[in-house]
């Protein structure tokens, strides 16, 4: 198995950070973060990873969603323009069955709307994507349309998930990824004991540092 590296990309998969390692009855592997182009954020192992036949390796599912549709882009002819990419996930999270997050958006009844079926005047309402911003739906119990929706940075997509947990550290409430990142933790250390003593993650996190006598001014590599 080659070895993974952060910054190393998979097809559309970017990996982000190592998350922990993985002990099964059979082997063991390490666990990674990786970001997908179109801005999902994905947990998989190295042996995940190392198999070059698995459909993941190439993006979050947006990828698998796209072949449903691909004379779209030429008909359009802008399928190079920024905020394509951003657009087809929109339309693949609510109208592709096969895509990764359907269930979170048009399982919720998030919808399109009608004017933004249209590439082109997607890109009226929105103007160009700003690099390394995504598509962000304000109310997040509220369809994609001109007034729910702004381009905003991965930070602040992050905190806007229904299921964003927030721990408080003292002086200041983060976002656990926020909270573990500059006391130099992981959020799957927090999860997992968490799950295994039946405990709040806000707990888990804070024996974790005890346990471990990390300082906020830490910054995890």
């Amino acid at each position: 198995m080659k070895l993974i590296e952060i910054g190393q990309k998979f097809g559309k998969l970017t990996v982000e950070a190592f998350v922990c390692r993985k002990v099964t009855s059979s082997r063991k592997s390490k666990v990674w973060k990786l970001r997908c182009e179109c801005g999902n954020e994905v947990i998989k192992t190295s042996s995940d990873l190392s198999r070059r036949d698995r459909k993941f390796e190439r993006s979050c599912g947006c990828y698998e969603a796209d072949k449903e549709m691909p004379r779209l882009s030429r008909r359009h002819g802008l399928y190079k323009h920024p905020n394509y990419n951003s657009w087809r996930c929109m339309m693949s999270r609510c109208y592709r069955a096969n895509d990764i997050n359907y269930k979170d958006y048009a399982g919720r009844g998030i919808k399109v709307c009608a004017r933004w079926h249209d590439f082109n005047t997607f890109i009226d309402d929105m103007g160009v994507r700003p690099e390394g911003y995504t598509l962000n739906r304000i109310d997040n119990d509220s369809d994609y349309e001109p007034n729910n929706c702004e381009w905003a940075s991965i930070a602040k997509q992050n905190r806007n998930r229904r299921n964003t947990v927030y721990i408080d550290i003292g002086d200041r409430i983060l976002t656990r990824h926020e909270a573990c990142r500059i006391f130099g933790t992981y959020n799957q250390a927090v999860i997992e004991k968490s799950r295994k003593y039946g405990i709040s993650q806000q707990e888990a996190f804070n024996e974790i540092v005890l346990e471990r006598g990390l300082r906020p001014e830490y910054r995890a590599r």
